[in-house]
């Protein structure tokens, strides 16, 4: 090799311990801190359930003894049901509350921030909280009927609440929701303000 050749191997080899030095210098002036958030009984949790709030401050699972389950908040187990509905628990946007469908024998419930609401025969898959977070809504069963509640308040019963396709109770203001309704072989648009 040509004295060139070797000038410009070492040059190479000189920049590369030089830029990585420096990395290293600039990384080292990072300040890392780490928070334990909770710690889970992995034996226990179903792994689908496991959300983390929108202010990645929180979480909550669903766990499992024998045959029950129940919901695990920030480390914290809340009563035991029969089941925990699909898709909850869920977080409202400002990640300060936390619901979830349960069941009790054969009927469904919703539990909002540790209180019962109501038993039905079924919840649907569309708890959802309001924009400000306020607000708790979702379909419910009633015999062959469905309605939408709001905070516990039962809305008009219709033959279904459409959820197929994408249909779902949609919030637009926190005070105003809208929904497709089913009653006989129409579909209706609901559109509720709330007071």
């Amino acid at each position: 090799m040509s004295r060139k050749v070797i000038g410009l191997y070492l040059a190479v080899f000189v920049l590369c311990i030089t830029v990585a030095a420096r990395a290293e210098e600039k990384s080292s002036n990072r300040v890392v801190s780490e928070r334990l958030i909770v710690e889970i009984d992995f034996s226990s949790w179903i792994r689908e359930s496991f959300k983390v709030s929108p202010d990645s401050k929180r979480v909550a699972y669903v766990a499992r003894v024998g045959d029950k389950q129940f919901v695990v908040v920030d480390g914290k187990e809340e009563k035991q049901y029969d089941g925990i509905g699909e898709g909850t628990p869920i977080f409202s946007p400002d990640s300060k509350r936390v619901a979830y469908n349960a069941r009790v024998g054969d009927k469904w419930l919703v539990v909002a921030d540790g209180k019962e609401e109501k038993r039905y025969d079924g919840i649907g898959t569309t708890l959802i909280f309001s924009p400000d977070s306020k607000r708790v809504a979702y379909k419910a069963l009633v015999g062959d009927k469905q309605l939408v509640v709001v905070d516990g308040k039962e809305e008009k019963q219709y033959d279904g609440i459409v959820t197929l396709g994408g249909g779902r109770i949609i919030f637009d203001p926190p005070d105003s929701l809208h929904y497709l309704a089913a009653k006989g072989s129409g579909i209706y648009l609901v559109e509720e303000r709330i007071k």
